[in-house]
């Protein structure tokens, strides 16, 4: 048996954080408005990733090209080599 990870360990924690916000606060908060506007929102949160990566071209060539990412070495600069010696220079 693996000792749990971070994410487990984050996940659990979060969910008896909520029971437990959930177990003090039943009688005082609107517990049915709060989990409905929070799945209302959570749902256009994936929705709207979902079409921005699926539909819009520009987002998808942001997020997947790595060409724009790569950084190339530049050997020459108006014509003057790197490894210039005075004859590069001044000619």
């Amino acid at each position: 048996m693996t000792a749990p990870s971070e994410m487990q360990i984050f996940l659990a924690s979060l969910i008896i954080g909520l029971v437990m916000l959930y177990g003090q606060t039943k009688d005082r908060w609107n517990w049915k408005k709060i989990s409905y506007y929070f799945f209302i929102a959570a749902g256009f949160i994936v929705i709207t990733i979902y079409h921005a990566l699926n539909n819009w071209k520009g987002v998808r060539i942001a997020l997947f090209s790595l060409n724009a990412l790569r950084l190339s070495v530049n050997f020459e600069l108006s014509g003057i080599v790197v490894p210039a010696n005075n004859h590069h220079v001044l000619a």
